[in-house]
């Protein structure tokens, strides 16, 4: 069992499975591995070809519709949702898996002259991969709960305290400057850094354990300051949200030397730190899970 919706681009959804008075979906083609375009070249006096380099094509999801009921009404309907050109998010979700893509209208067929009247959608994919619709969050700095019932006061029990008695720790914070981090996806990606300051902070970095490629902001920071790193591709950005104001770019403080941080499949760890004030960063990690195919 599957369920396939689509939102268009004012956010309206429109479940298209499990609702066969209206529509009945007959097929849907483009959720397998996108195919590869490799770039190989000869090289004289050796068999076969030196690879190059490898990108995948935009992904290309085709649904045919059987129109039922007040086929006319549904007809229209579909049309308020998917409109050639404009954007549209689809969602898929299985016993395993719970995705969305997003794309754009190619081309809408429907041949109104048939008695089982259907309609065929194109919808083109820029980016070739599905994520998960669920975002994962890490966060550095993580809360201990400490607080439990029942409870007695006091290093005896006793049940009024003194002001000899310990205090109790209803929860500390655990500042340990690394995050370990789970890609259980099939491909790399990218990650949103937000770094909270509860103090002054002099050129922040995070970087990656095991491949040592850093992040690092050249600029000074104060008490409710944020920022906050996008590196997925296509959207990489870095902004700086100072007194509740809208974000400014700080791309401009972005080191020369820094990389664009990713996920890779597996297990990952990262650190952050800065030239002073590393204990005022409270740094939280915000991704979404990458598949080739559902």
């Amino acid at each position: 069992m599957y369920t396939l919706k689509i939102e268009n681009k004012s956010g309206e959804v429109l479940t298209l499975t499990q609702n066969e008075k209206e529509y009945q979906v007959i097929s849907v083609t483009g959720l397998n591995p996108v195919p590869a375009i490799l770039q190989t070249s000869t090289i004289a006096g050796m068999d076969g070809v030196k690879f190059n380099s490898a990108k995948l094509n935009p992904r290309n999801i085709v649904i045919t519709l059987r129109l039922n009921d007040d086929v006319e009404r549904n007809r229209l309907q579909l049309y308020h949702y998917f409109k050639s050109k404009q954007y549209c998010k689809i969602y898929f979700h299985t016993e395993c898996r719970n995705v969305f893509a997003e794309g754009y209208v190619e081309n809408i067929e429907c041949d109104l002259f048939t008695i089982s009247e259907q309609m065929q959608i194109s919808i083109v994919c820029p980016d070739p991969y599905f994520y998960s619709v669920a975002e994962s969050v890490k966060t550095v700095s993580d809360v201990n709960p400490l607080f439990e019932f029942a409870f007695a006061f006091g290093a005896e029990g006793v049940t009024n305290p003194t002001i000899t008695d310990p205090a109790i720790e209803f929860s500390t914070y655990n500042k340990s400057q690394t995050i370990a981090i789970v890609n259980s996806g099939e491909e790399e990606t990218g990650v949103i850094a937000e770094i909270r300051f509860t103090g002054d902070v002099s050129n922040p970095y995070i970087y990656d354990i095991r491949t040592e490629e850093v992040m690092r902001v050249n600029t000074d920071f104060e008490f409710g300051d944020v920022l906050t790193i996008n590196t997925n591709q296509g959207n990489k950005s870095v902004t700086i949200t100072r007194n509740g104001e809208s974000p400014s770019n700080g791309i401009r403080y972005l080191d020369k030397v820094s990389e664009w941080l990713q996920l890779s499949t597996g297990d990952n760890c990262f650190g952050y730190g800065a030239e002073s004030g590393a204990d005022d960063m409270e740094l939280t990690f915000r991704f979404r899970t990458k598949y080739e195919a559902v």
